[in-house]
């Protein structure tokens, strides 16, 4: 694709994208306001201890602070709980409820009648499971568990100086620019991210909606993965910069950077995206390196934190279907198909039980509470062969069959594709992308080149959105 630069007219165009950042500021300002003086429905992030969805859910931030560990090292939170109501319940009554505890709600989802309760008091982890085990016995509630912790995710994208092409060979590969060809029989397909932090504004994109949880983070270090990705899904097609796999792709978006440490994030992303934006595409491209790792080399705690989350996912999603929400969901298999090309940074030490316990709290905060035994043959950490997602491990054939797992291949001069070395494979992903030096938009309105199964992820989802726009009844 060449590049067509702005050469005339310059004045014109800087004043231009003057007035139109004023109006966008004028706006969001006015957005703001509305929002706090009234009960509008919408989202509009908050500064403060919540991020929105909208009125009949919302989600409060968990503080790191409070998040400790059993005598297993097993991470939970020492003053938080979720309740599930029984159908027919109140949110009153549920008030009531928690009071006896000196509980509050802070976090609320009518939709599946599940409540985030802060206590008033820390408590160990027996403790808190004897009062989950009381409540649940109330004829108000279904049940009652952990809030459950949930590392950072990382973005699926490799750490790696590349020249910048400012082209996408990924588009080439995939056949893409031949059926822009149709683009005019193509509708407007509403397309969801879940990813670290987005430049809303960035001069190629156009995000429908301010994405959720952004305004949360800081906009001078703000994180380029999530623009990167969105670039590659539907970058504008406006003759300069680079072209969205997608042309009529609508961008909704959440940034889990702007979120708390729990599986909370995901599923309020997830309802934000499909219940509240009817959006019929969800890519994901990040996983929790670290409890991947360990749960791949045996780790008892790791396995248990991703099935229990991939559990309360399936839930939600479950329940999205059985109301009639259709969507697809691509999702990156992951870069530690090579231990040595991984990208977090984190150090996969070689820690038994007592060295564990021995650590400050801040400690095993920046290791995840997990740690691992198994080693290869030459005494090296084993990359992770297989796609270990939370996502990945969900087991409902309804949300399988709505999920796509995708892998990274890369290309030679003479245009021979290849599965890369980081890239993660196995039974579970089911097909592979363009994933290799890949150029696409980042933050301060520039471009890079990247590599990793987060950008072969958004790739299928743009061949996906076009599917779906010339077919919008399409299923997943």
């Amino acid at each position: 694709m060449q590049i067509k630069m702005w050469v005339k007219n310059k004045k014109i165009v800087l004043l231009f994208s003057v007035i139109v950042v004023v109006f966008l500021v004028s706006i969001a300002f006015l957005t703001f306001f509305i929002f706090n003086n009234s009960s509008q429905n919408g989202f509009v992030p908050s500064r403060d201890a919540e991020y929105y969805v909208a009125d009949d859910a919302y989600s409060s931030f968990t503080p790191t602070n409070h998040i400790k560990y059993n005598e297993k090292g097993l991470p939970y939170i020492n003053n938080e709980i979720i309740i599930v109501a029984k159908e027919g319940v109140s949110k009153n009554d549920i008030d009531v409820l928690v009071k006896k505890y000196d509980g509050n709600i802070i976090g609320y989802m009518a939709y599946i009648n599940e409540y985030q309760i802060r206590l008033k008091n820390e408590y160990s982890y027996n403790e808190l499971i004897a009062i989950m085990d009381e409540i649940s016995k109330s004829p108000l509630v279904d049940n009652a568990k952990k809030n459950i912790v949930l590392p950072s995710f990382v973005p699926d994208s490799i750490n790696r100086t590349m020249k910048i092409k400012k082209e996408n060979w990924g588009i080439k590969a995939i056949n893409a620019d031949k059926a822009w060809k149709y683009t005019d029989l193509m509708q407007p397909i509403n397309v969801g991210i879940i990813d670290t932090e987005f430049q809303e504004d960035h001069e190629d994109l156009k995000f429908i909606q301010n994405p959720l949880g952004n305004i949360l983070v800081n906009e001078k270090k703000r994180d380029s993965h999530g623009t990167h990705v969105a670039g590659i899904i539907g970058a504008n097609h406006n003759g300069f910069g680079v072209d969205g796999v997608s042309p009529t792709a609508q961008l909704y978006a959440t940034s889990v950077f702007g979120m708390d440490s729990t599986i909370t994030k995901i599923k309020t992303s997830l309802y934000y995206l499909i219940h509240e934006k009817q959006v019929k595409l969800v890519n994901i491209s990040l996983s929790n390196d670290l409890i991947e790792f360990s749960a791949y080399n045996g780790n008892d705690n790791a396995n248990k934190i991703l099935d229990e989350s991939a559990t309360e996912i399936s839930k939600l999603l479950s329940i999205l279907i059985n109301d009639k929400f259709d969507f697809l969901i691509c999702k990156s298999a992951g870069n530690q198909g090579d231990f040595q090309t991984n990208s977090s940074g984190y150090r996969y030490s070689y820690l038994s039980i007592d060295e564990f316990n021995k650590m400050s709290d801040e400690e095993k905060i920046e290791l995840g509470g997990y740690y691992e035994y198994k080693k290869d043959n030459e005494g090296r950490y084993c990359g992770v062969k297989d796609s270990n997602s939370v996502i990945s491990r969900i087991k409902e054939k309804q949300i399988i069959d709505r999920t796509i797992v995708i892998g990274a291949m890369q290309k030679d001069k003479n245009w021979n594709y290849s599965l890369t070395k980081f890239s993660q494979v196995g039974n579970r992903v089911d097909v592979v992308a363009p994933g290799d030096d890949i150029c696409s938009t980042i933050r301060n309105n520039s471009y890079d080149n990247w590599p990793g199964t987060s950008m072969a992820s958004p790739h299928v989802a743009g061949v996906a959105a076009m599917m779906y726009a010339v077919n919008p009844n399409l299923t997943g």
